[in-house]
């Protein structure tokens, strides 16, 4: 595979879920579970693209739709899971399904990588798997009903809202009794960008330059990285999700509502400088080659 293909290739998910995130940023207030059923169409497709492509060319093509319904779930079930859940478990529900779910996928294609499946088989099926859990979350996901707080706050159909919430809750207590904070939101993206300008810019910035470091490790770890230390690649990629970042997540599941978002990024932004220090002295195969 020559440098431009390799390039081509790396880049085309993400540059799919660019285009996801901000077409279907806009779609999702049109709808969340309409549009989260496409998004895991697009998904499903791409996935099982991949499995089947006969050159490279064919397999840019489907990772830019897998990447666009991964750019479109980066919207809809983040919001979705927010707008089902309550305040004192609002943290546990975002990262156990936003979080801890992708590191056991990473760790599964690995193993997957590790099965001893003939080479030129086994990246269409690590790939292909993946259209297996996008059909399964089609499907349950259209047994979640749609969100009482999209219906109010978006739809402005407070009667749905009723229906859903009587659905879910049993109890007899009146579930009429609106507040004025609760009813339509009829202010756009202007006003609470004006208002929370900082937050956004700030959130952003520390996302983007995380991610710089946590896609380089994940992209281009195994196949560079690994040379390094002396590993396969289906064995640093075991390492990387199964030693370093699966217990970390999982260890930031149970205090995040009670210790609060900030603190646990700080902390864990301070480990990720002391791992990836750790992991220069190691590829330097020497401590006294380390330099800050």
């Amino acid at each position: 595979m020559i440098g431009w293909e390799s390039s081509l290739l790396v880049t085309s998910a993400l540059a799919g879920a660019a285009i996801g995130a901000l077409i279907f940023s806009v779609l999702a207030n049109k709808g969340r579970k309409t549009f989260n059923g496409i998004d895991m169409l697009l998904m499903t497709v791409g996935g099982l693209m991949q499995a089947f492509v006969p050159n490279i060319g064919w397999l840019i093509v489907a990772r830019i739709i897998l990447g666009i319904g991964a750019g479109a779930d980066y919207i809809l079930s983040p919001l979705i899971m927010v707008e089902h859940s309550n305040a004192k478990d609002r943290g546990k529900t975002v990262a156990t399904g936003f979080g801890l779910m992708w590191g056991l996928g990473a760790i599964l294609a690995s193993l997957i990588y590790m099965a001893g499946v003939p080479h030129p088989l086994v990246w269409r099926i690590a790939l292909g798997t993946g259209a297996l859990p996008s059909l399964s979350v089609k499907y349950l996901r259209r047994r979640v009903p749609v969100t009482a707080r999209y219906l109010v706050r978006i739809a402005g159909d407070n009667a749905a809202a009723e229906s859903v919430i009587a659905s879910v809750d049993q109890s007899t207590h009146n579930h009429t009794a609106w507040e004025e904070s609760m009813l339509r939101d009829q202010k756009g993206f202007g006003y609470y960008f004006a208002t929370h300008a900082r937050e956004f810019i700030i959130a952003s910035v520390l996302w983007f330059l995380f991610d710089i470091v946590g896609y380089a490790g994940n992209l281009f770890g195994p196949s560079l990285l690994a040379k390094g230390i002396g590993l396969t690649t289906g064995t640093f990629g075991l390492v990387m999700f199964a030693v370093f970042s699966l217990p970390g997540k999982a260890l930031a599941i149970g205090p995040i509502d009670r210790w609060g978002r900030k603190p646990l990024q700080v902390w864990g932004s301070v480990g990720w400088l002391l791992s990836s220090y750790s992991l220069r002295c190691t590829v330097a195969l020497s401590p006294f080659h380390c330099s800050v």
